[in-house]
């Protein structure tokens, strides 16, 4: 997995964004054909998609997570559609195998991803590079009446009913150039196709007032994230490793540099990436000298799989607006055929 490159982040563009601008243009105009040439298939039941015009750490997969519980107390049978980045599945694959097991054979995260295994503890996931296919499966099985999109954003092979584009606060949009010179997978002009924003922490760098004047229409949505207390009580107040492999490994250290331990050693990983066992025993071993308790996020943990007994896990808790769940599940439960555009 490749680190996020630092001179994304840098509020000028330097010299090798420069030079990597020609390629970005080049994989930009990829992209707009190929949205160009694909026919987008058009699921029976209705689709939110929760994406963003940034790469990774911008709090998707907690708002998905939301939405589902929103969904189930609504009254719908929600199905997550994901891509399952970092795993080696193409898929369709059900990975939920209490529900099915002839649809769901036993996964690992390398198959997987970290984030579908995550997932699959409060709702059916399927994976899909064609999310077209995933589709598909949920519909032929009768898995679900309501999918659920983690990413897929930028994918034109699956209609979506409903998209919301998430940012993370701290990071903005970086240098404002498209990958592999920047953090943008797509130019800001894809927040037109969102019916909101998101803002997740503290908007450093403006991002909500330039979103406001240039896409008025868009409903912009500030979120809070925070280390759930509960973890963090019972990880106590000494020493601690933490580890993170996720797309903003800074922001999660930094509120547990905040969380009031006596001393906190940070290592981070690409976003995605595998431990190896002996990356992990060194660790051990490193802690063990220290005194330290090693803890790291829920997604990591999904992706440490059974190596974790040693290990505490810190959720990361999304707060939201009251009524914002309300505004993207309806709250009535509609006919399969009656799905909403």
């Amino acid at each position: 997995m490749m680190r996020t490159p630092s001179f994304w982040y840098r509020r000028e563009a330097s010299l090798i964004a420069w030079l990597l601008l020609p390629l970005a243009l080049l994989i930009a105009g990829a992209g707009w054909l190929r949205n160009r040439l694909v026919s987008p298939h058009k699921a029976q039941c209705p689709v939110i998609c929760i994406g963003n015009i940034t790469t990774g750490g911008t709090g998707k997969t907690p708002l998905v997570a939301t939405l589902v519980n929103a969904a189930i107390e609504r009254g719908w049978t929600p199905v997550i559609l994901t891509r399952g980045y970092g795993g080696s599945l193409k898929g369709p694959v059900l990975i939920t195998p209490e529900l099915s097991p002839k649809l769901s054979p036993k996964l690992t995260p390398a198959q997987t991803g970290d984030e579908a295994l995550m997932l699959s503890r409060i709702a059916p996931v399927v994976v899909a590079a064609n999310r077209a296919e995933g589709a598909a499966l949920i519909e032929n099985e009768g898995l679900g009446d309501l999918i659920i999109m983690d990413d897929g954003m930028q994918n034109p092979g699956l209609h979506k009913n409903t998209v919301i584009a998430c940012f993370n606060g701290r990071l903005g949009i970086g240098n404002g150039m498209l990958q592999p010179a920047g953090p943008l997978r797509e130019s800001l002009a894809g927040i037109a196709r969102a019916e909101a924003v998101i803002i997740t922490g503290r908007d450093e760098t403006g991002l909500a007032n330039r979103i406001a004047q240039r896409y008025p229409q868009t409903r912009i949505i500030h979120a809070e994230r925070a280390l759930n207390p509960h973890d963090v009580a019972a990880v106590g107040t000494g020493n601690v490793i933490a580890i993170a492999g996720i797309g903003d490994p800074e922001g999660f250290f930094t509120m547990i540099e905040n969380a009031g331990f006596e001393h906190v050693e940070k290592i981070a990983f690409a976003d995605h990436e595998m431990i190896s066992d002996d990356r992990l025993d060194r660790i051990r071993q490193q802690a063990q000298s220290a005194g330290a308790t090693i803890i790291t996020t829920e997604k990591d943990a999904a992706r440490l799989d059974g190596r974790i007994a040693d290990i505490m896990t810190i959720r990361l808790d999304t707060t939201l607006p009251a009524d914002f769940s309300g505004s993207v599940i309806p709250p009535l439960h509609p006919p399969l055929s009656r799905a909403q555009d």
